[in-house]
């Protein structure tokens, strides 16, 4: 499929398209492009009834536009108005699902939310991690006796504490916790640690 460079100018966007962006949308369209420019062609009507409509990569063309882009990527199609609307819906629905699991195993928190993941979906991504850390059926139950901290809590906090008897342990968990960026728990080793003698 030949990729053509066409003036903006001479682009016409579909007066149907359902799509809008949000300020948020546009400023991560914007690093996109800024970072690896259209790695992604606008695609574009060649029919000579619908001569140089969009059909997919209006807000693209949108955010180019307002940087200062005179020219874009274009592919062309051959398409009847009726097969375009298609087209145009499908395009903008038929993008499959995340891999939940893959997403959290690979990328961070930090990364996802740089590359345009909002706050709400972060929040489903992340929020059962700690059920996936495996359980060791061979750990020893600790029997020392019970240590009162004597922490302020406030329920509004929603404070989580975590208790470590083991710095290998403590170390580990460091390692995955570093996903959260440290917003999941207050970690209280040191403090455990003085009153059990690293117990």
């Amino acid at each position: 499929m030949e990729i053509k460079n066409i003036p903006i100018t001479s682009l016409n966007p579909a007066e149907y398209n359902p799509r809008v962006l949000t300020d948020e949308q546009k400023d991560n369209i914007k690093d996109s492009l800024t970072n690896f420019g259209f790695v992604n062609p606008i695609v574009v009507n060649d029919n000579p009834n619908r001569k140089n409509i969009l059909i997919g990569g209006h807000q693209r063309l949108k955010v180019a536009q307002e940087m200062g882009y005179t020219e874009v990527p274009v592919v062309y199609v051959n398409l009847s108005e009726e097969q375009e609307r298609e087209l145009n819906i499908r395009l903008n629905r038929n993008t499959g699902e995340w891999d939940l699991e893959s997403l959290t195993e690979h990328f961070t928190k930090n990364e996802l939310d740089n590359w345009g993941f909002d706050d709400e979906e972060l929040a489903v991504l992340f929020k059962n991690m700690s059920k996936s850390i495996p359980k060791d059926n061979n750990e020893e139950s600790f029997e020392g006796e019970e240590i009162d901290l004597e922490l302020d809590y406030d329920p509004a906090d929603k404070m989580v504490i975590i208790v470590f008897y083991d710095e290998t342990k403590y170390n580990d968990y460091k390692k995955w916790q570093s996903q959260y960026d440290g917003e999941e728990a207050d970690l209280i080793y040191d403090a455990v640690k003085q009153y059990t003698d690293g117990r």
